[in-house]
């Protein structure tokens, strides 16, 4: 079952020192495309556990779909830091470096 948004604000004021909580909870704000509040969850779940590659990834792909493509590359840049070996993070980070030239990512 899915968490509500309010569902995961409540858990989230229960538990304010989880990280995976935030996380989840700007994947929820990320599927309703509120991306700015999405930005701010994954911010506040990388602030309570940097080491997580996946939320440094989440905040990147968020910034890149709004065109913060300086902000995207800095999270891609920390992910690929964490998990040097990840296809993913490499691929992302690719596709902003060449949104950011204005190339076509191929």
């Amino acid at each position: 079952m899915t968490n509500t948004i309010e569902e995961l604000k409540k858990k989230v004021q229960e538990n304010p020192e989880n990280a995976a909580l935030y996380n989840e909870l700007g994947d929820a704000h990320y599927d309703r495309s509120e991306f700015p509040a999405a930005i701010d969850c994954y911010k506040e779940a990388i602030k309570r556990d940097p080491s997580v590659a996946q939320y440094h990834n989440n905040l990147g792909y968020t910034c890149y779909m709004i065109d913060r493509l300086d902000e995207a590359i800095a999270a891609y840049h920390e992910a690929i830091r964490l998990e040097p070996t990840s296809g993913l993070y490499h691929n992302n980070i690719s596709a902003a470096l060449a949104k950011k030239s204005g190339q076509p990512f191929k």
